[in-house]
């Protein structure tokens, strides 16, 4: 019997911590969880969230996969050349507004 009331109470601490974190949790939807509103309302939201954790999952494991089979290399060559001579690649960023904030000078 000690061992039943034991398992109970563990599930009652344990539905307890999860019913406070969920009200007290900044994470979107999990508030409507631990309120008081309908069955239906919280069968939504929990099904919500799964298909958020799910998703994010599922795109987690693609990017460790891709990661896996094509890992990023980065080699590092010296040369004798003086600065002048080596040839940089061009960088330029053109903006949609031209000059909004009035930086460039006519």
């Amino acid at each position: 019997m000690a061992g039943k009331e034991s398992r109970a109470l563990l599930r009652l601490n344990t539905v307890d911590h999860f019913k406070v974190f969920c009200e007290e949790s900044a994470i979107v939807g999990f508030q409507y969880i631990a309120s008081r509103s309908g069955w239906c309302s919280k069968l939504t939201w929990i099904i919500l969230i799964s298909a958020a954790i799910a998703g994010a999952s599922w795109f987690i494991s693609n990017l460790v996969e891709d990661w896996k089979n094509t890992p990023t290399m980065t080699t590092t060559y010296t040369t004798d050349k003086a600065i002048q001579d080596i040839h940089f690649p061009s960088v330029t960023i053109c903006p949609d507004e031209s000059d909004p904030l009035g930086y460039i000078q006519k």
